[in-house]
C-alpha cells in the first residue's frame, strides 16, 4: 500500500505568435559616418528650459536611433525555436 496520492490535470496554453523585430548588425556598422551624423550641438538641443528630462531623453533617443538606422545594417531575427526540453515555467511561477 502506498502513502502517495496522484493528482492529474490538463493544462491548455494559448501561445500567441509575435512579430520579431529586426536586429542591428553592430559588427557591420559604419561608425565613422554615425559619429559624423551625431556631431551636433547637443547643448543647444537639450538645454531648453521648457523641456522635461523625459522630453530631452526622447529627443536624444530619436536622433541616436535615426543615426543607427542610417548607418548600421539590420538583419531579420529568426523566431525563437523551441528547445527539446522546453519548460514553460520558471522559478517565478
Amino acid at each position: 500500500m502506498s502513502d502517495h496520492s496522484v493528482v492529474k490535470f490538463d493544462c491548455k496554453f494559448n501561445v500567441e505568435k509575435f512579430k520579431t523585430d529586426d536586429k542591428f548588425q553592430l559588427d557591420k556598422g559604419c561608425y565613422d559616418k554615425l559619429i559624423e551624423y551625431l556631431d551636433i550641438n547637443w547643448d543647444e538641443m537639450l538645454e531648453s528650459q521648457n523641456k522635461t528630462v523625459d522630453e530631452n531623453w526622447e529627443d536624444f533617443k530619436s536622433v541616436l536611433l535615426k543615426g543607427m538606422n542610417m548607418f548600421i545594417p539590420k538583419v531579420k531575427k529568426s523566431p525563437i525555436k523551441w528547445k527539446k526540453n522546453f519548460h514553460p515555467f520558471n522559478k517565478d511561477i
